[in-house]
């Protein structure tokens, strides 16, 4: 689990894609937008809408790996 302060690219990336978006941001005390704008600006995917249904499912939900770091992009963020 995430804790407030600075955060990685890598450390959101695997936070997002092992539990809900809404669920991290109660922990971060920040809005689940909030969150979300904070993986856009450090360009980091997240789960599109059902995989948490479709995970616990019988489907096989592939996730998108981390893209590499744009030109003059922060590696991480400060909540």
């Amino acid at each position: 689990m995430l804790n407030a302060g600075r955060i990685t690219r890598e450390e959101l990336c695997e936070a997002v894609w092992s539990e809900s978006v809404q669920k991290l941001a109660l922990a971060l005390g920040i809005s689940d937008v909030g969150l979300a704008k904070i993986c856009k600006k450090l360009n980091v995917p997240r789960p599109g809408r059902g995989y948490w249904a479709k995970s616990r499912g019988a489907r096989k939900v592939l996730r998108v790996p981390l893209p590499p770091l744009k030109p003059g992009q922060d590696e991480s963020y400060v909540i």
